[in-house]
């Protein structure tokens, strides 16, 4: 069962079940997984947000990350009763309209943004930064700016440790995602699993508009299911 309440738990740092962030998907890696190719499903912003809510809902993520505009966001969220039950959105945007627009919104259960200037009191709902080139920067300046999460590329394990009692950090897997055997994967979600309990973790791929090799992800969304079902 979908329950946006569980990624909400673990962007307030405290231990319970795995749960899934990945805010990039591949067109390619969507229409494999839903088994569904077009144009069709990218021509419209209904059509996009309703690709989207069907990939996050065949992949058992608690919420469903949908990319915004102040152009678009009032469509993107009236489309909220499409969401299947236990399913939220996160509003990914770069907007302060945008991301303003969707804090106030039901459908609604945390904000994501590149966006340096967004700030944690700003906002009623929790939000993500999406860090660059600079993690250690991105990471030390979300904290700063009272956010409750951060999204990075690699090396989770080291950065968990060093700050997984201030903020939440979702990804982290692109390393092993591109260059590991599936066994390999297996190991370090099951792995990263134990060693957080859950708590300040939300496990994903790093990957930013990479195409995600196929396999790999497969590999961790097999293991992420597993990890689920306990």
């Amino acid at each position: 069962m979908r329950n946006y309440r569980e990624f909400i738990r673990m962007l307030s740092r405290e231990a319970g079940k795995p749960t899934l962030f990945e805010p990039y998907p591949s067109k390619n890696l969507i229409s494999q997984i839903i088994w569904r190719a077009g144009s069709g499903l990218w021509d419209s912003t209904q059509n996009m947000v309703s690709t989207l809510i069907s990939f996050y809902d065949n992949i058992g993520a608690d919420t469903a990350v949908i990319p915004a505009s102040k152009d678009n966001i009032n469509d993107v969220l009236s489309l909220g009763s499409e969401l299947t039950d236990g399913i939220k959105f996160t509003i990914l945007s770069d907007d302060i309209e945008a991301l303003k627009a969707a804090d106030s919104h039901d459908s609604v259960c945390a904000l994501a943004t590149k966006n340096p200037l967004v700030y944690g009191k700003d906002h009623t709902k929790p939000v993500i930064f999406i860090a660059g080139r600079d993690v250690i920067l991105g990471i030390e300046s979300s904290i700063e700016r009272g956010l409750a999460g951060v999204y990075i590329t690699e090396n989770m394990e080291l950065l968990w440790k060093r700050y997984g009692d201030k903020i939440a950090l979702l990804g982290g897997l692109a390393d092993s995602i591109v260059t590991a055997a599936p066994a390999r994967i297996y190991e370090r979600v099951r792995a990263l699993h134990e060693m957080t309990g859950g708590k300040a973790y939300a496990i994903g791929t790093g990957l930013t508009g990479a195409d995600a090799d196929y396999l790999g992800f497969i590999s961790m969304l097999y293991m992420y299911n597993t990890l689920s079902e306990n």
